[in-house]
């Protein structure tokens, strides 16, 4: 079973408006979320096989403490360009080339494009995806190159304001 996890970037800071928004770094409430939410995945998964994350400095960073949650290797973060503004489109394009080795995957990125990747994925409105949210995808007897829209099914989704699983 191939399960991927799509989490939001935490909270960032809009308070400096000369900084060019690849570089807009967390804000502290974004940090503290980042360790929470991270606390919260490793209690439903023990290890990600992989790491995919934007370049954006707030994407990097929360996928850089998700990683430091789960031991995981920060050399082994793989960035992709690509993720950042992604359409529906560029955001398959990305899962479908996953290595068939890799079966818990976590991919950190950006609205709108997460949230609609999800309901295309799922098949069903998820509503707003906040910052540091987390939604689990799972796909039964598929290889990442057969996903496409409507074969997974939401089984995780947690948000840092609500105590709620799915």
């Amino acid at each position: 079973m191939k399960k991927l996890f799509l989490i939001r970037h935490s909270k960032s800071s809009r308070e400096l408006e000369l900084i060019n928004d690849l570089d807009r770094p967390l804000t502290e409430r974004g940090y503290r979320d980042a360790v929470s939410m991270s606390a919260v995945l490793k209690s439903e998964l023990e290890m990600p096989d992989l790491i995919l994350t934007s370049q954006s400095v707030r994407t990097w960073s929360t996928a850089l403490i998700f990683a430091r949650t789960f031991n995981y290797e920060s050399s082994k973060i793989k960035v992709d360009t690509r993720i950042y503004e992604a359409s529906t489109k560029e955001l398959l394009s990305i899962i479908n080339r996953i290595h068939e080795d890799f079966s818990n995957v976590l991919l950190f990125g950006h609205n709108p494009g997460l949230q609609k990747f999800i309901s295309y994925l799922c098949g069903v409105d998820n509503g707003h995806f906040s910052t540091s949210a987390i939604a689990g995808v799972q796909f039964n007897n598929l290889s990442w190159d057969e996903i496409s829209q409507s074969t997974g099914e939401l089984f995780f989704l947690k948000e840092p304001k609500s105590n709620v699983y799915l």
